[in-house]
């Protein structure tokens, strides 16, 4: 009996081994329920419903920014083509008056970028002259030559015999001298066919078009000078009204700067089947280039209701429809279809498609569209 017992107690350790690893259908299942529920994992993952999943520390990296959407009534915003134009006040173009060939200042030709002054030497031009033309100014030349002669020596009999000659007679003479030594100094300064060439504003070369030696023609651009502060914005316009009901004014390059414009005035005159407004730029002025081509947003009077967004919180759609993305969660973001119109170079205006109080992504929303 006691040998039994000693052989009971031996065996039950090996039994306890046994069992060890089996899962037993009334255990608890682990925590792996929980993982096929929510997603657990680092990195950004558009769920079933169609809304994406982005956790906080991928949140961080991209720099997603959200604002509360707020309804109101905002100026009604028309979008027209504008082109970056100089300012007739206080830009100028330097052209060649006749056939000439250029020549360089002591100093050199300016050169791009360069600021000068008014009145500063920029070329000097040496006229190519037609010989017909040449011989036929040289003709006037004698004839005026010959004229100034004769009337200096009339001058000399009425100063060799003062008060003898009347006054008017006198009078008459030295207004005759005076405009023939004019005029000879006028004919022998274009026989001698030199032209100065001098900056008629204070500005940056904008445009360089010359080099010593090189041959231009009449009218031909040579120069051109603006100030890089005072620049201007032309638009086209295709209602004649727009120009009464506009109240403000900004514009965007293609690579995204916006800046303000005050409106100076329209014309009355058809352009191309549309009628030229021109907009000042208000500092800060950002870097533009002559003839840049901007996207300009005129605001009018009229009033129109919606939710005024930032430009960048608008993205495009797989079919191109726009839309926006709502933070209905700490990690949880839903896109929203939306309709839009212009509001200004920074906002557009929500028209349908979202309420006021909700949370929408400002920066960052193309980043969302592209998870998958």
């Amino acid at each position: 009996m006691k040998r039994s017992s000693f052989l009971l107690l031996c065996l039950l350790p090996s039994l306890a081994l046994a069992h060890e690893g089996e899962v037993h259908a009334d255990a608890p299942a682990a925590a792996t329920t929980t993982t096929a529920t929510a997603p657990t994992s680092a990195s950004p993952q558009r769920l079933s419903d169609g809304s994406v999943f982005v956790p906080k520390p991928v949140q961080r990296t991209w720099a997603l920014r959200t604002a509360l959407a707020e309804a109101g009534e905002f100026g009604a915003a028309v979008e027209l083509n504008g082109r970056v134009v100089i300012d007739p006040a206080l830009g100028g173009r330097v052209q060649a008056s006749q056939a000439s060939r250029v020549e360089a200042p002591a100093r050199g030709l300016p050169r791009l970028g360069q600021r000068v002054a008014r009145g500063e030497v920029l070329a000097s031009l040496i006229h190519i002259e037609d010989p017909v033309e040449k011989a036929r100014q040289q003709v006037m030349v004698h004839e005026a030559t010959s004229q100034l002669d004769i009337a200096q020596r009339r001058q000399r009999r009425h100063q060799d015999a003062p008060g003898y000659f009347p006054r008017r007679e006198v009078e008459e003479t030295r207004i005759e001298i005076a405009s023939l030594e004019k005029r000879v100094i006028d004919l022998k300064s274009s026989i001698a066919g030199r032209e100065t060439v001098v900056s008629p504003v204070n500005g940056v070369i904008a445009a360089a078009n010359v080099q010593a030696g090189q041959v231009v023609e009449a009218r031909e651009l040579l120069f051109e000078i603006v100030d890089p502060q005072r620049l201007m914005v032309e638009a086209q316009a295709f209602d004649a009204r727009l120009t009464e009901t506009l109240s403000g004014a900004s514009a965007s390059t293609p690579d995204g700067q916006a800046f303000r414009l005050s409106f100076v005035g329209g014309g009355r005159s058809l352009r191309d089947q549309s009628l030229p407004l021109l907009f000042r730029i208000e500092a800060p002025v950002p870097p533009l280039a002559l003839g840049q081509t901007v996207k300009l947003i005129a605001t009018t009077k009229a009033q129109a209701k919606g939710i005024a967004v930032p430009a960048a919180a608008v993205v495009r759609g797989a079919s191109g429809e726009p839309r926006v993305w709502l933070h209905e969660g700490a990690e949880v973001f839903v896109p929203r279809k939306v309709t839009v119109q212009p509001l200004d170079a920074e906002r557009v205006l929500v028209g349908e498609g979202l309420a006021g109080g909700e949370r929408v992504v400002v920066r960052g929303a193309q980043l969302l569209g592209q998870v998958r």
